[in-house]
């Protein structure tokens, strides 16, 4: 095999030829029949493609999809075969349960078709759009497929009408996108007989499936002609047919280049073993590209455990290692390092974090426990003991799921837990989570403390830890304007319902949950969904809005809202919710004058009581372009209502902020769902531009999933500044799975909507999420201090240097190469703070 790649390889001009996905489909010679059977003959005139690739970029799917498609001027027709091992899993009640879903990009990107066909039959065609709503504009009887479920795989076929793309029929001078993508699952997850969950594409897109401008280019060539049919790729090789003397050329990541030869039309190929992608390429004699995708695949390291698993027998007691916050460590994987000191650095204020790795050997370890001591400085000057805080970190369960995570299925470290006394057994890992809040009266300097572990009394490691304080403190109050929300229903479901416990101990066990948030640099938003839970509980703690007087008038009660408000705004909150939500399918749930009059009441309480610059009203929740017609009349209401309070609105569709909706100041889109241009307008004319994420988009994009890397939890606030947005809201913080809280598979996203746990009592515990999420925050407040220190010096010449220094650093082009291109390890954030916090006081010092 060597030997036949050496002879094979290409100079640098072929070898620097490249092309972006692309795939070509020839004229109809013979339009098929769409009943589900792939009758002989009928696709022999279609482009065919196989080798779908896992959406989490982890290789090709083990149930593999061929697809066949060609045209005319009416419609796209699209055949596909799906194996399954096991077609008596598909259920008929679920129509997700198996699916195809297509995506086509309009000419002049115009729309995105998406349409879905279903393993047991049926479809759904839709757009995603955002600005004038959606559904199929033509006659509802072109559309149609149909699916046939054999013995090891299932059929389709079907088609797509033109009108669909805006036009009476199809031009090849235009220029169309296009990914298709099967859902191999049960609701979105494992399957019943505990095959995981796959969710593949043609064309691999980074972050989220939808990401229009990532899909491959669809060309339609006029000409009935010989196609590509790529009829095999795996991990072991490919085998195609083209037109006799075309060219296929295989481009390998190591940048080699490989002409495959033809045999009469016939091109294949066995790959190399350590093959980990390639690009495959056919052109035409003329060399214009026919068909171009890439593939990658992952190699399995299984030596490199084993190796270390054989270090870690060897390991006699206890070993202790030190690593950073951003660093999974996972009861499950072998562990033999050990370390004995960490640096770290802090403003006033602000909390630091590392890890103590505790792990055995060929012993059994009983009685761990570990205690830290003050820090002291050269000068005498003291940080208490009483500032740190010590965790065992607990395990959340993760799904199979599609989307990329670090580790695959089974246990994450995410819950943090009282520290008590530990025993391990043999060839064991544990970690524990320390960390310290720096107090705001601290002097500068450097401080030294240690962290000491002992097991059965005696001492195993003492873990020297130097801390840099600098001469700055980060504000108390929050910079960054977000809203997280606590979700309380799980939490009343879980620990209250059908316990003797009072509504107002539910209302303190709630108000811990937002105070937790508030300590890490988030801004609560608490009885959002509030309609979610029993109105006996909810109208003895309030909030309660619907109190309607004699004269036709409400009245307002907050109950203890007003006192949680107060005590997250002093704990450094930027703003809170107010007002009730409506539900999804009932937004008409109230009368135009009962909404003025429950509204003006909110506002006049409000402004009354002094906190109505804080408030913010969120009615709807991504109420979808087909009812904005009734929002806008809602939205104007409440400004009548309610003329300084202000609204806010989520959107996950593709132009958001939209000019469909009116009355808005506080404009949220779903990170990967922004329209920049409408953003930048919208700030221009005085409104704030949040984002969020929510269940999508996968990682890479940034995200709060429980199984992907860390530094997708920590670089959202630094994207928020790069990309100049105004805040960040998350749907949920406490949304647990009853069955059982530490396995949340939200939307089919491990841990997404839950950032807190809950001790046996039903009171919170933080996550290593939320701990790198406040991270986050800080980091955020540094950009902020370092920007306006840069700004106050830029006229003194004595600071040129520096000046000019942090100017560069705040472009964070190493930090932020693209929204989904960012620094994932804890060495690149720590470097970029310490030389920040060194210009900051450089700036600062007269």
């Amino acid at each position: 095999m060597k030997k036949f790649f050496s002879t094979l390889l290409l100079g640098g001009t072929v070898a620097a030829l490249s092309a972006g996905n692309l795939l070509e489909i020839p004229a109809a010679g013979k339009v098929p029949v769409i009943d589900g059977v792939m009758a002989p003959s009928e696709w022999d005139d279609a482009a065919v493609f196989t080798g779908l690739q896992l959406t989490n970029d982890r290789g090709l799917a083990n149930e593999q999809t061929k697809f066949y498609m060609k045209w005319d001027k009416d419609f796209i027709y699209i055949a596909a075969v799906c194996r399954d091992s096991n077609v008596s899993g598909i259920s008929s009640k679920l129509p997700y349960d198996d699916c195809l879903e297509f995506f086509f990009m309009a000419p002049g990107e115009l729309d995105v078709v998406h349409w879905l066909v279903y393993a047991t039959g049926g479809n759904t065609l839709d757009f995603i759009d955002s600005e004038y709503g959606s559904g199929y504009r033509g006659n509802p009887g072109r559309i149609k497929n149909e699916a046939k479920i054999n013995r090891n795989d299932w059929t389709i076929e079907c088609r797509i009408p033109a009108e669909s793309f805006f036009k009476e029929f199809f031009d090849p001078k235009y220029s169309y996108k296009f990914n298709v993508h099967r859902s191999f699952s049960t609701n979105g997850t494992v399957r019943p007989d505990g095959r995981p969950a796959e969710f593949s594409s043609f064309s691999h897109v980074r972050g989220q499936l939808l990401k229009p401008h990532d899909f491959a280019e669809l060309r339609l060539n006029p000409k009935t002609v010989t196609p590509v049919r790529l009829e095999r790729l795996d991990r072991d090789g490919m085998s195609l047919t083209a037109e006799q003397g075309s060219t296929v050329l295989l481009t390998f990541e190591n940048g080699q280049t490989v002409n495959i030869p033809e045999r009469d039309g016939k091109f294949s190929c066995d790959f190399p073993g350590d093959c980990t992608g390639l690009t495959l390429r056919v052109l035409r004699k003329d060399g214009e590209a026919l068909f171009s995708n890439r593939y990658r695949f992952f190699p399995v390291d299984a030596e490199t455990p084993k190796k270390i698993a054989a270090e870690q027998s060897k390991i006699q007691g206890l070993g202790v290692d030190v690593v950073n916050s951003m660093e999974r460590i996972f009861h499950t994987r072998p562990y033999a390092k050990q370390g004995g000191s960490i640096e770290l650095t802090a403003a006033r204020n602000e909390r630091e974090n590392f890890q103590l790795v505790l792990f055995t050997g060929k012993d059994a370890v009983r009685d761990i426990t570990v205690r830290a001591s003050e820090f002291r400085n050269a000068e005498g000057k003291v940080l208490p003991a009483s500032i740190w805080e010590l965790y065992r970190e607990g395990y959340a369960i993760a799904d199979p799921v599609g989307y990329p995570n670090c580790n695959g299925v089974g246990d994450y470290p995410d819950p943090l837990y009282p520290l008590a006394p530990l025993s391990l057994e043999p060839m064991q890992v544990r970690a524990v989570w320390a960390g310290f809040k720096v107090p705001a009266d601290a002097a500068p300097g450097d401080y030294t403390g240690t962290v000491t572990v002992s097991a059965e009394g005696k001492t195993v490691r003492t873990v020297k830890v130097a801390l840099k304080v600098w001469d700055f403190a980060i504000p108390k109050k929050q910079s960054l304007r977000t809203a997280f929300s606590v979700w309380e229903r799980e939490i009343y479901n879980l620990y209250f319902a059908g316990k003797e416990r009072s509504a107002e101990e539910f209302q303190k066990t709630v108000h811990r949950y937002g105070m937790m948030l508030a300590e890490h640099r988030l801004s609560p938003l608490v009885f959002k969904t509030d309609r979610l839970l029993p109105k006996e509980v909810i109208h003895k703690i309030g909030p309660v809005y619907d109190d309607k007087q004699p004269d036709g008038s409400y009245r307002y009660h907050p109950n203890a809202y007003d006192d949680m408000v107060r005590d997250y705004l002093a704990a450094g909150a930027t703003c809170f919710y107010v007002g009730p939500e409506t539900p999804p399918g009932d937004y008409a749930k109230y009368s135009e004058e009962e909404w003025k009059g429950i509204w003006k009441a909110i506002y006049e309480h409000y402004k009354a009581n002094g906190l109505l610059e804080y408030a913010y009203a969120y009615p709807y929740d991504e109420p979808g372009n087909k009812n904005r017609v009734f929002v806008n009349r809602r939205m104007a209401l409440l400004k009548e209502a309610a003329p300084g309070l202000k609204l806010l609105l989520t959107g996950a569709c593709s132009l958001f902020p939209s000019t469909a909706f009116s009355d808005i100041d506080i404009w949220v889109p779903q990170s990967h769902w922004v329209n920049y241009r409408n953003k930048r307008e919208a700030q221009e004319a005085g409104k704030e531009v949040w984002w969020y994420p929510c269940s999508g988009p996968w990682f890479p994009y940034p995200n709060y999933h429980l199984d992907i890397e860390p530094g997708a939890w920590r670089i959202l606030a630094w994207a928020t500044y790069k990309y100049d947005f105004d805040g960040i809201l998350y749907w949920a913080t406490a949304f647990f799975n009853n069955k059982n809280p530490l396995k949340n598979n939200n939307y089919s996203c491990n841990g997404d909507g839950v950032l807190m746990y809950a001790l046996p009592d039903g009171n919170p515990t933080p996550s290593i999420r939320l701990k790198v999420i406040a991270d986050s925050m800080e980091d955020y407040e540094y950009l902020l201090l370092l920007r306006d220190a840069a700004e106050k010096q830029k006229n003194n010449p004595a600071k040129v240097r520096a000046v000019e220094a942090a100017q560069e650093m705040l472009k964070l082009k190493d930090m932020i190469r693209y929204i989904d291109d960012y620094a994932l390890d804890a060495e690149a954030y720590n470097t970029f703070r310490a030389q920040a916090g060194a210009l900051i006081e450089e700036l600062n010092r007269k």
